[in-house]
């Protein structure tokens, strides 16, 4: 691969690596946030429903309370309680009238058991046993999501069973009162539907007579503004996706060009580098050839410099020392030079006069007489 191509996909791969890793990031964090968003939307619909509720049991546990503090001695209870069911029975809330308050009994001792005293919608209910109502088990269908499901459909495997009055009675033991969420018929005219709809219920005890009372509300439509926040969320991402898009298009737009140039720029710039590495690796070699040469040479070389001392007359030097050589002794061993001793004409002709002396040899041959 070109060097050319080689530096502008190294300039614009990472551009476009980026603006994307920024992209997922945002969406990743939005994704986040909005998931956030709706379980808070939701917390705040639930949170607003639960007072509604309080509010609306606290006007019925009102009225049992009164009648049971005008209840004399001589007054008949069950006649007392007929007639305080019979008003509760008839309490409607909200705008579509759809909440209403029930009541059931329950043993203290044994919460499992429990039986219903009276159910405004139901009224099949009443007096009967409901220790073991399934609310997933009295339904055919249940309306999810925006949708009517078959009960055995696997989408609804989701949903928690919940044994609904027994689960009130627990709550009301521990906590003396709170929040149940279970499926249940919606009223409509002349009765109520076949599928069960989401609802939330407050139920609070009452001890003297060892009644629950509750009502609830219909929360469907909290899936429906979940489902609107997700639906707009989703929007949200898709722009952020496209945004992603589009921004990684300009990059590559904009930022193919100048990779081209910055990549050519760069790659001028390499090629004199490389011409240069090249220069200074044949003059290095060459350093290295003369430097072998050179080491061969004073391998075998060896000089004397500087200021030698000599006698004048016996010429012998003096060492750094201070102690006097021989001139052949301190040249030798300062120096790769060796001696071969002779005779020159002129000290022949001094010392030896009784020997011939030939002219073309520097020794002296010759003998006695």
């Amino acid at each position: 691969m070109p060097i050319t191509t080689r530096i502008t996909l190294g300039l614009l791969v990472p551009m476009l690596l980026l603006v994307l890793l920024f992209g997922l990031i945002f969406a990743f964090r939005f994704n986040g946030i909005s998931k956030q968003r709706m379980e808070q939307v939701r917390q705040e619909q639930e949170e607003a429903i639960t007072d509604k509720l309080k509010g609306q049991v606290d006007i019925a546990m009102t009225m049992v309370e009164k009648a049971y503090d005008a209840a004399g001695a001589d007054a008949s209870l069950p006649a007392v309680q007929a007639e305080v069911l019979e008003y509760i029975s008839n309490l409607r809330f909200g705008d579509d009238d759809l909440s209403y308050i029930w009541v059931h009994y329950y043993n203290p001792e044994d919460v499992e058991q429990t039986t219903m005293l009276m159910h405004p919608t139901l009224p099949e209910l009443d007096g009967t046993d409901i220790s073991d109502y399934q609310d997933m088990e009295r339904f055919d269908s249940i309306y999810f999501n925006g949708e009517i499901y078959p009960n055995d459909d696997p989408r609804l495997g989701v949903i928690e069973k919940t044994n609904l009055f027994v689960a009130m009675n627990k709550t009301c033991r521990d906590h003396g009162g709170g929040i149940v969420k279970y499926y249940w018929p919606k009223p409509i005219p002349g009765g109520a539907t076949k599928e069960g709809h989401k609802k939330m219920s407050y139920a609070e005890e009452f001890k003297p007579w060892n009644w629950v009372i509750g009502t609830g509300a219909y929360v469907d439509y909290i899936d429906q503004i979940v489902a609107a926040e997700l639906a707009r969320a989703r929007v949200q991402q898709h722009g952020i996706l496209i945004t992603t898009l589009v921004a990684m298009f300009v990059a590559l737009i904009i930022g193919l060009p100048i990779s081209f140039w910055i990549g050519g720029m760069l790659t001028g710039v390499y090629r004199q580098l490389e011409e240069q590495l090249k220069r200074n690796e044949m003059i290095s070699r060459e350093l290295a050839e003369r430097n072998a040469d050179l080491e061969s040479a004073l391998a075998e070389v060896k000089t004397l410099s500087g200021l030698l001392p000599i006698c004048s007359y016996c010429k012998q030097i003096r060492d750094d020392e201070g102690y006097w050589n021989q001139m052949e002794a301190y040249i030798g061993e300062r120096s790769d030079a060796q001696f071969s001793h002779g005779i020159c004409p002129k000290c022949a002709k001094e010392h030896y006069p009784e020997f011939k002396l030939y002219a073309d040899d520097v020794s002296v041959e010759g003998k006695k007489g």
